[in-house]
């Protein structure tokens, strides 16, 4: 396999966000990065350094 696909998967791995609020509840985010981590195989979990799942959005604050 070429090592930019490699490196893309790894990039696609190592960070996941939700979009939408379907998943706004308590805990969404363990459950979330279990099923994910679970689902790969051996070779990716080894390959990633960390798993971000983000299921909450940043607060800003307004720029006056």
């Amino acid at each position: 396999m070429c090592t930019e696909c490699e490196e893309m998967k790894k990039r696609m791995y190592s960070c996941i966000m939700v979009v939408g609020g379907g998943l706004m509840f308590d805990g969404a985010q363990s459950w979330l990065q279990y099923l994910v981590w679970t689902s790969m195989s051996p070779h990716w979990r080894l390959a990633l350094d960390t798993m971000d799942v983000i299921t909450k959005p940043k607060v800003r604050r307004a720029v006056p």
